[in-house]
């Protein structure tokens, strides 16, 4: 739910400054891909454990997955992208299919989300945490980070 409330902040963040026509956000996954499971269900909301536990500060800040639809990342995906966000190291570099190993080739253009901040650390799937506190957490951090450090993330997918 991380990367799909990215590019929902993203998106509203980009329409409000008037340049969401410049650019193309989207979110991918992990699961379905180079042998990770596919997702049990194709929409976040039917998690009813998890989505519950983030529903509360999905709709304070205004982020409706409900239309989402799972989509594993893939090379045709990573190739139309300027810039590649992950939320932790596990996928980034650490998972044997993680991102950097998948696709070597674009490792230039791959960063942890909290490199907006200057951090390297990771932000924890909120799904492995049932904890409604922590998701609130998660999501108010990707909020905050996004408006705050939008200029970095547009510089990263312009360079």
């Amino acid at each position: 739910m991380r990367s799909v409330s990215a590019e929902i902040i993203t998106k509203r963040l980009l329409e409000k400054r008037g340049i969401a026509d410049q650019y193309h956000v989207f979110s991918r996954g992990m699961q379905g891909f180079a042998g990770m499971p596919a997702p049990e269900f194709d929409n976040l909301t039917k998690y009813s454990e998890l989505y519950e536990s983030s529903r509360p500060t999905l709709e304070r800040l205004n982020i409706d997955v409900s239309h989402h639809v799972s989509t594993p990342v893939s090379q045709e995906a990573i190739d139309q992208s300027d810039v590649v966000i992950a939320f932790d190291h596990f996928i980034l570099d650490d998972y044997p299919n993680a991102l950097s190993k998948s696709f070597p080739e674009a490792r230039s253009k791959m960063h942890l989300f909290l490199e907006l901040e200057g951090e390297k650390e990771s932000i924890i799937d909120p799904g492995d945490a049932p904890d409604a506190d922590y998701h609130k957490e998660v999501f108010e951090r990707i909020n905050r980070d996004l408006e705050t450090h939008l200029d970095i993330l547009l510089g990263w997918a312009n360079a």
